[in-house]
Parts: C-alpha cells; sequence; structure tokens
C-alpha cells in the first residue's frame, strides 16, 4: 500500500495500477476525495481513475482545513515582513488612526468597486453607481 499512496499524488498511474489494488485502498482513496465508496471492484476502479485522471484534490479533514484557514488568515496579517497583532485577539496596545494608517495597504475605490462587482450577492445597481462615481472623480480631478 504504501508505494501506492506514494504515487496518488501524480498522474502516472494508469488503469491497471488501481486494478492492483485492494478494495479497502480503493475505497480510502475515493473518500478522500468525497467520492462514492460503494459498488463493485470494478466500478469502484474506474472512479479512482476518473478521479486520478482529473486531478480530484484531497479533502481535507476539519481539523486540517481549519489549520489550513488559520495560516492563511496569519499570513495577511503579514506587511512588509512585519507581523501585525491579530484584530479580533488584541487587548490593549491599538494604535492611533494616524500610526496605524501608515500600515494599510494602498486600495483605491477600483479596488472595491472591483470587490462588489465580484462578490457572491452583487448587487448591480450599487456596482453602475460606484463607477459611474469613480469615472465622475476622474474627470473631475
Amino acid at each position: 500500500m504504501s508505494a501506492e499512496k506514494e504515487n496518488i499524488g501524480d498522474n502516472r498511474l494508469h488503469l491497471e495500477d488501481f486494478k492492483r489494488w485492494k478494495v479497502p485502498y480503493l475505497q480510502d482513496f475515493l473518500r478522500k476525495r468525497g467520492i462514492k465508496t460503494s459498488g463493485t471492484k470494478d466500478k469502484l476502479v474506474a472512479r479512482a481513475f476518473a478521479a486520478n485522471e482529473f486531478s480530484v484534490p484531497v479533502k481535507l479533514g476539519r481539523d486540517e482545513e481549519a489549520a489550513l484557514k488559520a495560516k492563511q488568515y496569519i499570513s495577511l496579517l503579514l506587511i512588509d515582513g512585519k507581523q501585525l497583532p491579530d484584530p479580533f485577539r488584541l487587548t490593549d496596545g491599538w494604535h492611533c488612526e494616524k500610526q496605524g494608517m501608515s500600515s494599510w495597504p494602498p486600495i483605491f475605490q477600483v479596488h472595491i468597486a472591483e470587490f462588489l462587482l465580484t462578490a457572491e450577492q452583487s448587487n448591480v445597481d450599487l456596482g453602475k453607481r460606484l463607477l459611474n462615481d469613480y469615472k465622475e472623480g476622474k474627470v473631475n480631478s
């Protein structure tokens, strides 16, 4: 199983490789990708081969996903090599606005408008108004 497990990540596996796997290994491979694990061995082989061909990613467990999100969140607080304090856990040491603004990333109205336009729940009228405001601001500048 260890040799089979090592090759799971690359696409060099062929249909014959999956046919040699035992049913529990096939089910484990499929389960980790959120794919149905019932059926005959031939069906499991076909699903595993297809998942490998389409590079279906391994779904993380709840703890692994939480750890990944925590790591990504902390990385967002890293600005110019300096780790900013987590605002949700900060009890003291708040900076005044003048000090804090110096570490804000540069952002323009167009960035905000683009975010709002691409958000899942975007409001078309709001997006049009923001773009018009931006255009008017450019003309009046």
